[in-house]
């Protein structure tokens, strides 16, 4: 099947995921993930992603608090993941975070990446 562009870099692929998961890969990486959040969610963080990891799914910043594609710093939002059931460590639980608390709070002012947009 063919590949649904989001953006220059991130693809939402065929790949069978569990319902409510979007098969995600990072362009020029054979990884593929799947994600538990929206397609609206999706195009919406995709024009941030090359500022904050560079489509990197192993980007590490902030001094090796922020990780993944999204660069969510552990330090600020760690203890309330792990209040709600979300291991800061799991590439999913921070998608999931990140949309349904981040997100569906504040849009994408948490994202540095988010003011530098026109």
């Amino acid at each position: 099947m063919p590949l649904a562009p989001l953006g220059l870099a991130l693809l939402i692929t065929a790949t069978p995921c569990p319902d409510g998961e979007i098969a995600v890969a990072a362009q020029g990486t054979p990884v593929v993930r799947c994600m538990p959040v929206s397609r609206e969610f999706m195009s919406e963080v995709v024009p941030l992603i090359s500022c904050e990891s560079s489509w990197r799914w192993d980007a590490i910043g902030d001094h090796g608090q922020a990780h993944g594609l999204l660069q969510l710093r552990v330090d600020v939002h760690g203890k309330r993941m792990r209040e709600i059931g979300l291991d800061p460590n799991k590439e999913a639980d921070r998608w999931q975070y990140a949309e349904q608390v981040l997100w569906a709070e504040q849009g994408l002012a948490p994202w540095s990446c988010a003011k530098e947009q026109p």
